[in-house]
C-alpha cells in the first residue's frame, strides 16, 4: 500500500491520472451538455431562484425536509441568470473535483481509478443530474484524503462532517457513520501513540460543537411545518413490502437493484460482516451508515435509485480508511487479512462501470426529461407570457424552470406559483371539476401543459390539442392543449 501512495507521486502515474480525468470530464461533459433536467433538478434552481434572501430561503426549504448546503451555493447563480444551465456548471465542476481528489488521493490501484469514475453514481446519478449528491461525495472524499491527519486537524475534520449534515437528508447518516468511526478510532489508538487517546480539550469540545452545531442546523431547516403532507409516516411494525423493498436499497451497491444484483450485493456485505475485525474503524463506518440508511428507506422514506447511491458512497469510503489504516501500521495486513478484499472492489467498479455507461448511453440517445423541449416549444410559439396552466405540480415546475418565468398556474392545487409546494394541499385527491373551472377562468388565451393526467375534458372549452412529447427516460412527457391562436 506504502509503495502505491508513492506511485502516485510519479510523473507516469500522474500522466495516467490526468488521462482517466479527461476521459470523465469529456464523458460526462457531453453527457449533460445533452442532458434534460428534470423535476427534482429543477425545484432546488425555482427554491433558490425564487427565496429573496437566506431566511427566506430556509422557509421555502421546509417542504423539502432537506439541509440548505446545496441551495446556498445556487442562490448566488440565480442572480446571474435565470437559466437553469448554470446549475449544470456549478455540478460539473464539483463532479471534476471530486473525481480529481479521488484519483490523486485514493490509495486505489490504476484500474480501480480507471474503473471508478465511470461508475453508475459517480458518472450519471450524482454527476450528469444535478442535484446536491456530488455535493455529499466530495466532502466524504475530503475526509478521507484527510483521514492520515485526522488526529492533527479534529476541528477540520469535524468541521468537514458537520457540512455533510447540510448537504442532504440522507447525508446525516453518513456523517454520523464517520463520526463513530473516528470515535473507535480513538479508542483502539495504536500503541506507537498511546497519548491519541486521551482526551484534548482544546481541540476536542470545539470539534464536538462544530460537529453538533451542523447536525443541529441540518435539523432545524429540515424541520417539517405542521401543514407538510409530503414527507410519509414513520413506520415500526414488520410490514414486509417495507422490508423487501429497504432490502433492495442494497443493490445500490452494484449500480442497480434488479432482484439478481440485490443477492449479489446482500452476499457481499454478508462477506464483509464475516471480516469486520480486520478493520474496525473502516467496517464501523460502513454499518452504520448502511445501517441507518436501511432503518430510514424501512421506516420514514423508501426512497429512490439516486437516494440509495449513498451506501455505495460508504462502501467507497470504507475502502480508502482500511486502506489508509493499513499504510499507517508498521507492518500491513496482507490481502488476505483487509476487510474490503481487492477483488470485492474490482469487482463493484466493474458493475458499476457497466451501469454507469449505460445509462449515459440511454441519456444521449433518448430525452431524460421532455420539460426542456415544452418550453423550446412554447417560447417558439411566442405564448410564453400568456397564461400557462400546468398539472401535475411537479412536473410543470421543469417546463416553467426552462422558461425562465416567474410563475405558473398549478391546476392541480388551483395556485399560482414556481417551485412545488408539498402541502396536503398538494396531497389532496384531484378534483377534476375545480381543475377544469379553474384553467377556464384563466383567459381566452391559455395553454395548458399536462403530464400524467388526462385532461381531454378541456376541449368542451375550446381547448385543441397542439402537440405530444412523449418517449423521455424518466417517463416526463407532456401533451400541449391550447385555446386562442
Amino acid at each position: 500500500m506504502a509503495r502505491l501512495e508513492a506511485g502516485l507521486a510519479l510523473p507516469a502515474e500522474r500522466n495516467f491520472n490526468i488521462a482517466v480525468l479527461a476521459a470523465y470530464v469529456l464523458v460526462a461533459g457531453t453527457t449533460m451538455l445533452g442532458h434534460e433536467m428534470f423535476r427534482d433538478e429543477i425545484q432546488a434552481w425555482l427554491i433558490a431562484r425564487d427565496s429573496s434572501s437566506v431566511a427566506d430561503l430556509v422557509r421555502n426549504l421546509r417542504y423539502e425536509n432537506q439541509p440548505a448546503l446545496w441551495y446556498l451555493l445556487l442562490m448566488p447563480l440565480t442572480r446571474v441568470s435565470r437559466n437553469p444551465v448554470l446549475m449544470q456548471g456549478l455540478q460539473f465542476a464539483l463532479a471534476s473535483t471530486a473525481v480529481a481528489v479521488v484519483l490523486w488521493r485514493a490509495p486505489l490501484t490504476r484500474l480501480e481509478r480507471l474503473l471508478f469514475p465511470f461508475g453508475f453514481y459517480i458518472l450519471f446519478e450524482f454527476g450528469v443530474k444535478s442535484r446536491s449528491y456530488m455535493l455529499g461525495f466530495l466532502i466524504v472524499a475530503l475526509f478521507c484524503a484527510l483521514w492520515q491527519r485526522r488526529r492533527d486537524h479534529p476541528l477540520i475534520m469535524a468541521g468537514l462532517l458537520g457540512a455533510l449534515a447540510n448537504v442532504h437528508a440522507i447525508c446525516v447518516i453518513l456523517s454520523a457513520g464517520a463520526a463513530c468511526a473516528l470515535i473507535v478510532d480513538r479508542m483502539t489508538a495504536d500503541a506507537v501513540r498511546p497519548a491519541a487517546r486521551r482526551f484534548d480539550w482544546r481541540q476536542d469540545i470545539p470539534a464536538i460543537f462544530i460537529l453538533g452545531l451542523g447536525w443541529v442546523l441540518s435539523a432545524v431547516v429540515g424541520l417539517p411545518p405542521s401543514d407538510e403532507g409530503f414527507a410519509p409516516r414513520w413506520y415500526f411494525n414488520l410490514y414486509l413490502n417495507h422490508l423487501t423493498g429497504s432490502l433492495r436499497a442494497l443493490g445500490a451497491l452494484l449500480g442497480s437493484e434488479g432482484w439478481l444484483v440485490v443477492v449479489a450485493s446482500i452476499v457481499i456485505f454478508s462477506i464483509l460482516i464475516r471480516r469486520r475485525r480486520n478493520c474496525p474503524v473502516a467496517a464501523t463506518l460502513l454499518f452504520v451508515s448502511v445501517g441507518g440508511c436501511l432503518a430510514l428507506f424501512y421506516a420514514k422514506y423508501a426512497g429512490l435509485i439516486w437516494d440509495h447511491g449513498f451506501i455505495y458512497v460508504a462502501f467507497l469510503a470504507a475502502v480508502w480508511i482500511e486502506r489508509a489504516q493499513s499504510k499507517a501500521l508498521a507492518a500491513a495486513p496482507t490481502r488476505a487479512g483487509l476487510f474490503v478484499p481487492p477483488a470485492v472492489l474490482v469487482m463493484v467498479l466493474i458493475v458499476q462501470a457497466w451501469f454507469g455507461l449505460v445509462a449515459t448511453m440511454r441519456d444521449l440517445a433518448r430525452p431524460y426529461s421532455n420539460a426542456y423541449a415544452v418550453a423550446r416549444f412554447i417560447r417558439a410559439q411566442g405564448w410564453q407570457d400568456e397564461p400557462i396552466a400546468g398539472i401535475p405540480d411537479e412536473s410543470a415546475s421543469a417546463v416553467l424552470g426552462y422558461l425562465e418565468a416567474d410563475r405558473i398556474y398549478y391546476a392541480k392545487t388551483q395556485r399560482w406559483g414556481s417551485f412545488v409546494i408539498w402541502d396536503r394541499k398538494w396531497l389532496s385527491p384531484i378534483d377534476d371539476a375545480a381543475v377544469i373551472q379553474g384553467i377556464d377562468a384563466l383567459g381566452p388565451h391559455v395553454t395548458v401543459v399536462a403530464s400524467w393526467f388526462d385532461v381531454s375534458q378541456l376541449q368542451a372549452y375550446g381547448f385543441r390539442v397542439v402537440r405530444r412529447f412523449t418517449g423521455s427516460v424518466i417517463g416526463e412527457d407532456y401533451t400541449i392543449y391550447r385555446r386562442g391562436p
